[in-house]
């Protein structure tokens, strides 16, 4: 699922005359991005389900972690950044709501799970899909940004709804 070991596949698969004849889906952890580095035009076509924003649009949808990125003169890799991000949005964001319900000095682990479960479509400050959560549920984004390499440039292509398959979900198979 990383992108150093899938631009070995896709070598082998332009070798083996398979390039453009299927679609390879992967997951958020292919840095879209370091793959064309890595093999150009044979990424083409390559989508994967991610989480994060896109950096190019980082100053349209969440300026804030642009802001955040830039002001330290940053040379992190900024996939990996705003992956980051996403997490600390939704611990910050938890945090801040338990402080408002029982004050700054009364939160503790407890005020932070009631918070976690009060969340409700919560959009990270723009760097990724919504989220929510409840008592019983504790899974990841409700949504994925579906995102693809067309003519060696990452798109985003929307976001998809993220299928219910946990156990007596309304997508499991019956």
């Amino acid at each position: 699922m990383y992108p150093s070991a899938l631009s070995v596949v896709l070598k082998d698969m332009d070798k083996l005359g398979m390039t453009g004849k299927i679609s390879i889906g992967m997951s958020y952890a292919t840095n879209l991005n370091e793959l064309v580095g890595y093999v150009g035009p044979l990424a083409n076509g390559v989508h994967i389900t991610s989480i994060n924003t896109l950096v190019g649009e980082w100053p349209k949808k969440c300026p804030m972690v642009k802001e955040m990125y830039d002001k330290k003169n940053r040379t992190a890799n900024k996939w990996g950044y705003g992956n980051c991000w996403s997490k600390f949005a939704i611990a910050i964001e938890a945090v801040r709501i338990a402080a408002e319900k029982v004050g700054p000095d009364k939160v503790d682990g407890q005020a932070v799970y009631d918070a976690l479960a009060s969340m409700n479509n919560f959009d990270g400050w723009g760097i990724s899909p919504p989220i929510s959560y409840s008592e019983t549920r504790r899974v990841g984004m409700d949504s994925v940004d579906i995102q693809a390499v067309e003519n060696e440039t990452v798109v985003s292509k929307g976001y998809a709804m993220t299928p219910d398959m946990l156990p007596g979900g309304n997508d499991v198979p019956q």
